[in-house]
């Protein structure tokens, strides 16, 4: 964190959460810079400017924005230990299409936590698995949750890890997978599903942030060819069609009282809450 933000930044920060995990550190031009930790929100009386957050990137894209253009036109850089910087500002379009960004307004740069044990309570579900999907708001806890399951699980069987924004794994495989995980990083979910579902025979694929029909019919494809699926999916309450309709246990999260909170877990098979 040091070489991204500068070491009187890192003072300044390490001084005001006195040990606290932090989840994300929010930067937008012109305000102070926040921190969401473990403690909740904290304002560090430190300004952000256009210079800090270009200084920011710049490091982060190891001084090759060309090399990032891609990731940056889908507004994130995948950073080292699977920190991921997600980016929003002024956009060029060309036929329609966003292409790139001209000036940075925002970063948020979210920090992944490998919690061992945090999927104790849903081990029945791993012990005897089917289709499941984590469902949960932003930062409540579900790619936590659904890296340690899957590290569970890569004990028992064969799983292949899609892990298209090298967040589930952190960019180069640096966070922990059991001994039978096959890892596909930086590689669009569509692009990947049934190539390697064919290469590499997997009992379970993992992917994270399930997004429009495109996606719900690649794994409903996956489910109907025997391959059980373990995914994540942004809301706040249960999911409708047709996602009922591939996941059988579904886990819903929230950050109260602290992230990765189990607020009920349905099984469509009966449709009640456990």
């Amino acid at each position: 964190m040091q070489k991204l933000l500068g070491g009187k930044i890192c003072e300044k920060i390490n001084s005001i959460i006195n040990g606290a995990k932090i989840y994300e550190i929010r930067l937008r031009t012109g305000k102070d810079i926040h921190l969401k930790t473990e403690k909740g929100d904290i304002f560090l009386d430190q300004t952000v400017t256009e210079k800090m957050l270009s200084e920011i990137v710049s490091v982060a894209a190891n001084n090759s924005l060309y090399a990032y253009e891609a990731q940056i036109s889908n507004g994130y850089i995948d950073y080292s230990n699977g920190i991921r910087i997600g980016i929003v500002g002024e956009g060029v379009n060309t036929e329609g299409e966003f292409v790139s960004l001209k000036k940075i307004f925002s970063l948020c740069i979210r920090f992944p936590h490998e919690v061992i044990g945090c999927a104790k309570d849903i081990s029945y579900l791993l012990d005897d698995f089917e289709n499941t999907l984590i469902i949960s708001p932003p930062g409540a806890g579900k790619t936590t949750l659904l890296r340690e399951a899957a590290r569970l699980l890569s004990m028992r069987y064969d799983v292949l890890i899609v892990d298209e924004r090298e967040e589930i794994c952190g960019k180069g495989k640096t966070l922990r997978t059991g001994q039978r995980a096959d890892v596909m990083q930086g590689v669009p979910k569509r692009l990947v599903y049934e190539r390697a579902i064919r290469t590499m025979a997997p009992q379970i694929v993992v992917c994270d942030e399930l997004f429009g029909e495109e996606d719900f019919s690649a794994v409903r494809r996956i489910a109907l060819s025997g391959v059980k699926v373990l995914a994540s999916y942004h809301s706040d309450k249960d999911v409708s069609e047709p996602l009922k309709s591939i996941f059988r246990n579904r886990i819903i999260l929230s950050s109260n009282p602290h992230p990765g909170s189990i607020v009920s877990i349905v099984q469509s098979s009966h449709g009640e809450k456990l």
